[in-house]
């Protein structure tokens, strides 16, 4: 049995959370410092739905969604992205994830004439990937993941290293870094909103998926996420106008990250170390951006530098994710990282045009 998710099955949907840890070339367990509804209303036209066991007795799986207009190819409309899809271990491969899957589609459908779906899955997460094939979602592009580690991602650092002789792969690189102009940067305030709302929406022009801001929807979203606008750092020109934007999130004020087991290890390596994983809590910074200047990928890079550096040494790591056809991705070229990949998949009759960008909420 499938019905709406109701405030009184947070606590439910919490140890469900527990129980599933995130999959991907790293397992991560999540422990949510707010409730899932908090967190779903960063998004417009959220709702979420839970599978009950036959008795009626528990929750065994939820999935959310977020139904709301949308840019595709060109256009706004109705469209839906699926997230926070758990199913309780015991209960799986019994067709409940597809079946949530399936009725929100429906839902989305029946209530605002949503015609597609679409969701984000980490690379690794092959189970997740096939569920959502089975449930008639097509993968149609892969989008580009970096993770920023902590100094090295400075240019002063890299300097250093440079002169005492780094290897030859890395002395391009800080040949680039050290020709960036220099950026004046400084926090947003609450009197920036609109022109920051008003300048994501002409960036994201041509985006697919991308739902039009407005500066009411950036305070919403700031705020649910226990953030402000000083969590989004705005480089300047010369004059003082805004060049570029990008927000930062400390995922430690939303939830407590817990790394459980890594993929390539066997499960008993994994279990034997998983005590000791768990001694050290993950504090990532997940890298949002507003705008960017296109033909100048160093500005990007500079702004998302600047933006890390805030939060070091907590924050030693940073996370950003975009699309490779995005701007923004010529400037984590200039970056040094980890890369990976998040595949997004997309269902419905719209015939998606793969030579537009595509954004992830």
């Amino acid at each position: 049995m499938i019905r709406e998710a109701r405030p009184e099955d947070a606590p439910a949907l919490i140890e469900l959370e527990r129980l599933c840890p995130e999959m991907g070339r790293a397992a991560v367990r999540i422990d949510l410092r707010v409730d899932h509804f908090g967190l779903a209303s960063r998004y417009p036209g959220s709702r979420g739905y839970v599978a009950l066991a036959d008795d009626g007795s528990a929750i065994i799986g939820t999935v959310f969604s977020s139904v709301a207009p949308t840019q595709l190819n060109g256009r706004l409309l109705p469209a839906a992205y699926l997230f926070s899809l758990r199913v309780h271990p015991s209960y799986r491969r019994r067709g409940v994830a597809s079946t949530l899957i399936a009725h929100a589609c429906e839902r989305a459908l029946v209530e605002v004439g949503a015609l597609t779906a679409w969701a984000a899955i980490v690379e690794g997460n092959d189970a997740s990937l096939q569920t959502a094939e089975r449930s008639g979602f097509v993968r149609i592009r892969d989008l580009r993941a970096k993770i920023l580690l902590g100094g090295l991602a400075c240019p002063d650092t890299l300097s250093i290293l440079g002169r005492i002789g780094a290897c030859p792969d890395t002395l391009p690189i800080i040949r680039r870094i050290g020709a960036w102009p220099h950026l004046a940067t400084r926090p947003a305030s609450l009197s920036d909103l609109p022109a920051l709302a008003d300048a994501s929406n002409r960036f994201h022009a041509r985006h697919n998926f991308w739902r039009p801001k407005t500066s009411q929807r950036l305070q919403t979203e700031l705020e649910t996420l226990r953030r402000s606008p000083r969590d989004i750092e705005v480089a300047l020109t010369t004059e003082g106008t805004a060049l570029a934007a990008a927000s930062a999130l400390e995922v430690a004020r939303i939830a407590r990250l817990r790394l459980v087991g890594l993929r390539g290890l066997p499960n008993l390596v994994n279990r034997l170390l998983s005590p000791l994983f768990g001694l050290f809590p993950l504090n990532a910074l997940l890298v949002h951006h507003y705008f960017s200047p296109p033909d100048q990928p160093a500005v990007g890079a500079a702004l998302i530098q600047a933006l890390h550096r805030r939060y070091l040494p907590p924050s030693w790591a940073a996370i950003i994710v975009v699309d490779p056809l995005d701007p923004v991705s010529n400037a984590l070229d200039l970056l040094w990282g980890i890369s990976g990949r998040v595949h997004l998949v997309v269902k419905g009759d719209e015939s998606i045009d793969r030579s537009r960008p595509s954004y992830l909420p």
